[in-house]
């Protein structure tokens, strides 16, 4: 007889063959994790997407007379943050569920995976922190001379400097 089982995502796994009830439902419990992981890499995928869209849509239109184009852009940064976050701690989830299928080994790869999407998180808004800080200060900029290469200077130096936080 076959047993199958549900991933959180809905897809349907079975097993069969002359694997005992018990391994084979251990088996269909590590599919429904990875599957569920998978999952949660793709809405990860599509909120960085959104973040970038939002962030590239700011860069394009905030000015100092569009205050509009920042509160669009701290409203993106809010869904984003809160799809991530639940993004985390459904991995969180995923690599006990492995653990308790005593796959060890796949739930620490969930757990590396997530120590990465933090460390890429936190990059991306270092990044977007500086490139905005950049665009604003080359905005701000009077010389009467076109290309007077100080924005260019000072941000160098920031990236010199190690100034990331």
């Amino acid at each position: 007889m076959a047993s199958a089982t549900k991933s959180r995502n809905g897809e349907v796994a079975s097993c069969s063959g002359d694997l005992p009830e018990e391994q084979k439902e251990q088996k269909l419990a590590v599919f429904a994790a990875l599957s569920d992981l998978l999952d949660i890499h793709g809405r990860r995928a599509m909120a960085y997407s959104s973040f970038d869209k939002a962030f590239r849509l700011f860069l394009r239109e905030h000015t100092l007379w569009n205050a509009g184009a920042a509160a669009t852009y701290v409203d993106a940064c809010r869904k984003v943050t809160a799809e991530f976050s639940d993004c985390s701690a459904k991995a969180k989830v995923t690599e006990a569920d492995l653990r308790r299928a005593e796959e060890d080994e796949l739930a620490q790869v969930v757990r590396d995976i997530q120590e990465l999407e933090s460390t890429k998180l936190q990059l991306t808004v270092k990044y977007q922190t500086l490139r905005k800080d950049h665009n604003t200060y080359e905005d701000s900029c009077k010389h009467p001379v076109t290309g007077c290469g100080c924005v260019k200077s000072d941000f160098n130096t920031v990236f010199a400097d190690e100034a990331l936080y």
